[in-house]
């Protein structure tokens, strides 16, 4: 060869000038040979996730995820799947549970969730559901704010009317009722108590509760993440508190049938169905109906 490249002369000075051998496929010369760097290319990886995901959505799910307006605000990581279709995490997460829970939402008048985060699932479901007629979000004054403030700018009025944004703090469980109850994402993040007297309230005030949480704990080493004060107070929080191996198909199964058990609200329920959640692992889903409401 006439002429080196003056891209691996750089690499070479760069990254070949010393490495140890016994780590060296962990964070070293391997991720400019064959493997990228995860902590250097985050965002790639998200994005091919994304890819995976919009490449298994069947078509029913590609047209509801049509039908959501304005699901860019706010500028979210995303990737233009084609020329009609730019797709983010939040709202392919959205759709898959919006058609699991698809059968049901077609059926009810009302919603209460608990911890709407900023308004996601509002979006999409009142966008896609013209038959449910009150939407009761409680959660915390400040994600309320945001969530609020996100609503208003992706919801037309005649949607947006439907919600009522009511903080914890005022929260009053005889106050409220409605066909079905959902919580996705936080629960875990509770203490035992707290998770434990929503279940109560939804055991008396609610005809069907769907859960979207957590299968247990995990050592943020297993996630590559840093331990700090956050770490702990996680393992602390929700009702299953036993680590596994998240990566284990035996563990997880066990873990999702103690799931399964864990947010039933009482004997007088039955679960109608249950999944697990793509893309993670450690995430189980499930639909309850209360037989006396």
């Amino acid at each position: 060869m006439t002429e080196n490249s003056t891209m691996w002369d750089e690499i070479c000075k760069n990254t070949f000038q010393t490495w140890d051998i016994t780590t060296f496929r962990n964070n070293g010369p391997n991720n400019r040979l064959v493997t990228y760097n995860p902590k250097s290319h985050g965002v790639l990886f998200l994005k091919t996730i994304l890819w995976q995901c919009v490449r298994s959505m069947n078509n029913h799910e590609r047209s509801l995820l049509g039908k959501i307006k304005n699901r860019a605000f706010g500028r979210p990581i995303s990737i233009k799947y084609d020329e009609n279709m730019e797709v983010d995490l939040d709202y392919i997460l959205c759709i898959k549970e919006l058609c699991f829970l698809e059968e049901y939402l077609t059926k009810i008048c009302s919603v209460i969730e608990i911890g709407g985060g900023y308004g996601r699932t509002a979006h999409g479901m009142l966008s896609l559901f013209p038959n449910i007629k009150t939407y009761y979000i409680i959660d915390l004054q400040p994600v309320l704010m945001l969530a609020k403030q996100f609503l208003e700018h992706v919801l037309p009025k005649s949607l947006l009317k439907k919600i009522f944004f009511i903080p914890v703090q005022s929260f009053n469980p005889l106050n409220i009722q409605a066909d079905l109850c959902i919580n996705i994402n936080s629960m875990q993040e509770m203490p035992k108590c707290v998770v434990k007297e929503y279940l109560l309230f939804i055991d008396k005030q609610c005809k069907y509760f769907y859960s979207n949480n957590t299968i247990g704990k995990f050592l943020p080493s297993m996630g590559g993440f840093e331990e700090v004060l956050s770490s702990e107070k996680a393992i602390q929080s929700g009702i299953l508190k036993k680590y596994l191996n998240i990566f284990s198909d035996k563990e997880r199964q066990l873990a999702q049938k103690e799931f399964l058990e864990a947010f039933k609200p009482s004997t007088r329920w039955t679960c109608l169905k249950h999944a697990e959640c793509v893309p993670w692992p450690h995430y189980y889903q499930a639909l309850y109906e209360n037989h006396i409401k």
